[in-house]
């Protein structure tokens, strides 16, 4: 039987392109060995894209989030996820968002659109201005559009390191939302108190072994050493080999001169 040589080109493509892959993207997620599911959901982050899908899984030692990629809003070209441990979740936040994003591309839209309007009002008597006015119209729709897509729902799971996991939901899945909050709340409280436990029964065993190490019998401490006497040769003594120091004469007594006062 001759091998076929194509089947690992035929298994990267069917990878890459997604061939095989489940509808629903959370089924897509691979778990870890022993890992268990403790909640999985698909979400909608586009009102309007209603077939793009997030996947969300929470498992007891991971947030994973699957968000797939599209060309053209059509096209299939991948999918990109990110996870975090369940251990290093610093906080969770839930509700409406505001995009920046939108916000300011909404507010440029909506300038631009209004210069053009008022432009194609002052040109409206030649060519360009019934021109100017339709790109004025579609500048400003564009503005409304970027303006209520700005609010959106979202779940945000942010590390301890300050990164974030973020997936957009629809107004329908609210109550999902919710759900999955509360799952990775008590997984995150879960972990917490078995460090704390673990931290305190590590101290518990430390506190219990320290009178033990106290109570080991030491050695005696070694004996002083008596300090040797030091002999003693008494006051220092003239040499007896030198000769005697020559004594000086004395000098001769000279009576001074007589006095010119008598007695």
């Amino acid at each position: 039987m001759n091998p076929d040589v194509h089947a690992d080109y035929r298994r990267q493509a069917d990878s890459h392109f997604g061939a095989g892959e489940s509808t629903r993207e959370h089924h897509n997620i691979a778990l870890l060995p022993g890992e268990e599911a403790r909640f999985a959901a698909d979400f909608t982050p586009s009102p309007l894209l209603r077939h793009i899908k997030s996947g969300l899984v929470v498992t007891g030692d991971r947030v994973v989030v699957r968000h797939p990629q599209f060309m053209f809003f059509v096209i299939r070209v991948g999918h990109a996820e990110s996870s975090l441990p369940i251990s290093r979740v610093s906080s969770t936040t839930v509700g409406r968002q505001l995009s920046q994003r939108r916000v300011m591309s909404a507010g440029i839209a909506g300038f631009a659109g209004l210069f053009m309007l008022m432009s194609s009002m002052s040109a409206m008597g030649v060519f360009l201005g019934p021109l100017m006015l339709l790109i004025a119209l579609g500048l400003l729709g564009f503005a409304a559009f970027q303006a209520w897509m700005a609010r959106g729902l979202a779940l945000i799971v942010t590390h301890t390191g300050g990164g974030t996991v973020r997936v957009d939901v629809d107004k329908a899945e609210y109550e999902r939302m919710l759900e999955a909050d509360r799952v990775i709340q008590t997984l995150v409280i879960g972990s917490a108190h078995s460090a704390h436990s673990a931290h305190s029964a590590h101290s518990v065993h430390s506190a219990h072994s320290a009178p033990a190490a106290a109570t080991t019998p030491t050695a005696p401490p070694p004996a002083a050493r008596r300090p040797t006497p030091t002999p003693d040769y008494g006051p220092p003594q003239p040499r007896q080999d030198l000769p005697p120091r020559p004594v000086p004469p004395a000098a001769p007594h000279n009576p001074g001169p007589p006095s010119i006062w008598r007695g």
